[in-house]
C-alpha cells in the first residue's frame, strides 16, 4: 500500500532540504519533517498528491457553494490566512525562514500522512491529510505570484534567488561567454544574441520524470480540474513525456499591456503549385509518404533582399492606417530558415517591432523538417536586442482523398493512397514567450491545435494569453476543423487563439472550381463569437488590432481571485501594396 508519506519520498528523494556536498562526500541522510522553503516545491509535492487521489474535486469557496456532501470547504478567514503568510513568504530574507502556517500545514500533512493515497472520502468527512496538503498548494500558490513576469525580483526572498540562478544556469549552458548576474531584472541581453532567456523545464527538485513545475499566466474558469486551483503555478507532468519551456527576455523595454497589439498578417505563400508536394520514392515497406518542396523561395525566383524588401513595404502600407506594427506573422511553412533569419536581422532595427513567427521548413543547424520560428526583440536606450528559436510540428500532415481532391493535387499524390508529411518527430516541447508584462503567447503548428497530446495538457495548465496556430489549410471557416478546436482552448484556460493559413491552397481550390472565400485567418476569445478574417480580391495581408481587457473576475476553485489579461479583436485593416509589379515573382511564386 502506497502512503502519502511514502509518495512524498518518492517525489523528493533528497529530502526536503537537501544539503550540497562536496565531490566525494558521504551523501546525508535525507529528512522530511520540515517544509522545503521553495514555494515550487511545496506545490509541487501538494499538487501531486491532491491530483492523484482526486482530493483537488473537493475543494470549495465558501459562501457561495453547496455545503453538502464532502468538502473541503474554504472560507474568507482561510483565504485571508493563505494570503497573509504568503506575502510573508514572498518577503523572506533567510532561506529556512518558512512562515508559521506552511511549517504548521507540512507537520500535519506528514503526521496524517500514514494512510493510503487513494483513501476516499467517507460520507461527508474527508480524510485528514486533505486539507493541510490543500492549504500547502495554496499558499505555495498564493507566494508565487508574478513568478515569471520579473515581479519578485526587486527584494526577492531566498528562494527566489535560488530560482534566478537556475534560469541563469540554464542560459549559461547554451551561451558560455555570457557572465552571471544578480538577478533577472537587472539583465540585459548582449548585442545580436540568437537565444531567449528559457527558463529549465522545472523549477522545482521534483525529478523531471515525475512532474515538471512551471509558472502560468490563466486560470480556467470553467471545469474542475487541478489548473482551477491554482493562479501562479502550473503542475505538468514529466519532461520525458512532453517539456515547457518559459521563455522571457526581461528588462524594461517590455510594453504595457494596457497598449493595443497590431498583428500583420501576411498569407504567403500566395500561390502554391501542385507540384510541391513531391511524392517520395519508398520500399514495400514503408507508408506512401511525400516531401514539401518550397518553390515558392529561391534565389532563382527572387532573393532574399526582394522578400525583405516587400515585408517591409507591407509594414509600411499597413502603417499608413495603424500607429505602429507589433508583430509580424506568417503561416505553416511559408519560409525557410535563412529567408526567416534575414527577415529578423533586417526588422531588427524597428523599434515598435516586438516578434516574429513563422513556419520554416528547416532549423538553425539546417536540418530539414516542420517547425515554428520566433523571434523576439527587446530595447535598452539606444541598443536593439533579438532572440531566434525554432519548434518542431508534433504530428505528420496525413493527406488522403478529400484534401488530395480539393487541392488538385491528383496528379503528383494518388488520391486512392493516404500520404504522409515525411518530417521527423523530436521530443515534444511547448515554448511559452513572455512579450508584454504581464501577457504570454504560445505558437502551434497546424494538427498540433486538433490532436489530445500532452502538449495540450501544457497549454491548458499553463494557460497562454495568446495562442497563435500557424497552418497549411483552406479557408478559416467556423464550421471547419480549426475553428471547433480554437473554440475548445478559448474556453479553457481562456486563451485568444488565432489561427492562419496562407493564401496558396485557398487559391487551389478555388482554381479547382470549389468557390471559397478568401478568409485566411479564424479569431476566438474568450469572450466572443468566432470571426472570420477575410481579404478582398488583391489584398496581400491584414492588421489585427488586439485590444487588452484586464479580467479582475478570474477565480479559482477556493475562491481566490487573480487579475488576467485577455486579448480581444478590436478591428481588422486589409493591407495591400499600390504598386506590386516589383513583386510579382514573390506573388506568382512561380
Amino acid at each position: 500500500m502506497k502512503t502519502v508519506v511514502d509518495a512524498i519520498k518518492a517525489l523528493l528523494p533528497e529530502g526536503t532540504r537537501p544539503l550540497p556536498r562536496a565531490e566525494g562526500e558521504a551523501p546525508v541522510e535525507p529528512t522530511w519533517d520540515q517544509p522545503p522553503y521553495h514555494p515550487a516545491d511545496v506545490f509541487g509535492v501538494a499538487a501531486s498528491l491532491l491530483q492523484k487521489s482526486g482530493a483537488y474535486q473537493y475543494v470549495l469557496p465558501s459562501p457561495g457553494i453547496t455545503d453538502n456532501g464532502p468538502a473541503l470547504l474554504m472560507r474568507d478567514a482561510d483565504r485571508k490566512r493563505i494570503e497573509n503568510a504568503a506575502s510573508l513568504w514572498r518577503k523572506a530574507k533567510n532561506a529556512s525562514d518558512v512562515p508559521p502556517l506552511v511549517m504548521k500545514a507540512w507537520q500535519q500533512l506528514m503526521s496524517e500522512g500514514h494512510v493510503a493515497l487513494h483513501t476516499q472520502p467517507a460520507q461527508s468527512n474527508c480524510p485528514a491529510w486533505w486539507r493541510p496538503a490543500t492549504t500547502l498548494m495554496l499558499l505555495a500558490d498564493s507566494a508565487a505570484e508574478d513568478l515569471g513576469f520579473s515581479g519578485l525580483a526587486s527584494g526577492a526572498a531566498a528562494w527566489y534567488v535560488d530560482i534566478t540562478r537556475l534560469v541563469l544556469t540554464a542560459f549559461l549552458q547554451y551561451e558560455d561567454e555570457v557572465e552571471p548576474v544578480k538577478s533577472l531584472r537587472t539583465f540585459r541581453l548582449p548585442t545580436g544574441l540568437r537565444r531567449a532567456l528559457a527558463w529549465p523545464a522545472s523549477i522545482s527538485q521534483i525529478p523531471t520524470s515525475m512532474h515538471c513545475v512551471l509558472p502560468k499566466s490563466r486560470t480556467p474558469n470553467v471545469g474542475c480540474t487541478l489548473r482551477s486551483l491554482s493562479h501562479n503555478l502550473a503542475l505538468l507532468p514529466g519532461a520525458g513525456v512532453a517539456s515547457a519551456h518559459w521563455v522571457d527576455i526581461v528588462g524594461p523595454a517590455l510594453k504595457k499591456d494596457d497598449e493595443p497589439l497590431n498583428l500583420l498578417l501576411v498569407p504567403f505563400p500566395y500561390t502554391i503549385q501542385a507540384g510541391c508536394f513531391d511524392p517520395m520514392p519508398k520500399s514495400k515497406e514503408n507508408w506512401d509518404s511525400y516531401k514539401l518542396d518550397q518553390r515558392w523561395l529561391g534565389a532563382d525566383r527572387y532573393s532574399k533582399n526582394e522578400f525583405v524588401n516587400f515585408v517591409g513595404d507591407l509594414i509600411e502600407a499597413a502603417e499608413r492606417d495603424v500607429p505602429a506594427i507589433d508583430a509580424v506573422v506568417f503561416p505553416e511553412l511559408a519560409l525557410n530558415w535563412p529567408y526567416f533569419e534575414a527577415l529578423s536581422e533586417a526588422l531588427r532595427e524597428k523599434r515598435s517591432l516586438e516578434f516574429i513567427v513563422a513556419g520554416v521548413s528547416s532549423n538553425e543547424d539546417g536540418e530539414p523538417g516542420n517547425y515554428v520560428a520566433t523571434t523576439i526583440y527587446t530595447s535598452y536606450e539606444d541598443d536593439r536586442s533579438m532572440a531566434s528559436f525554432p519548434r518542431a510540428k508534433h504530428h505528420r500532415w496525413r493527406l488522403d482523398e478529400r484534401p488530395i481532391r480539393r487541392y488538385a493535387l491528383s496528379a503528383y499524390l494518388d488520391p486512392t493512397k493516404t500520404w504522409w508529411e515525411k518530417i521527423d518527430i523530436p521530443p515534444r516541447e511547448l515554448d511559452v514567450l513572455r512579450f508584454r508584462n504581464n501577457s504570454t503567447l504560445a505558437t502551434l503548428i497546424c494538427e498540433d491545435l486538433a490532436r489530445v497530446d500532452p502538449c495540450q495538457e501544457l497549454i491548458r495548465s499553463i494557460g497562454p494569453n495568446l495562442v497563435l496556430v500557424l497552418l497549411m489549410d483552406g479557408p478559416q471557416l467556423k464550421p471547419r476543423w480549426p475553428g471547433r478546436y480554437a473554440t475548445v482552448l478559448a474556453d479553457d484556460p481562456g486563451s485568444s487563439v488565432l489561427t492562419l493559413t496562407s493564401l496558396g491552397l485557398i487559391n487551389r481550390q478555388r482554381l479547382n472550381g470549389e468557390p471559397c472565400p478568401l478568409s485566411i485567418a479564424l479569431w476566438k476569445d474568450d469572450d466572443n463569437d468566432a470571426r472570420e478574417i477575410h481579404l478582398a480580391e488583391g489584398d496581400l495581408a491584414a492588421v489585427l488590432s488586439l485590444t487588452p481587457r484586464k479580467r479582475s473576475e478570474s477565480f479559482s476553485m477556493d475562491g481566490r481571485q487573480r487579475e488576467n489579461i485577455a486579448w480581444h479583436l478590436g478591428g481588422v485593416q486589409p493591407v495591400t501594396i499600390r504598386n506590386k509589379e516589383p513583386y510579382a515573382r514573390i506573388l506568382r511564386a512561380r
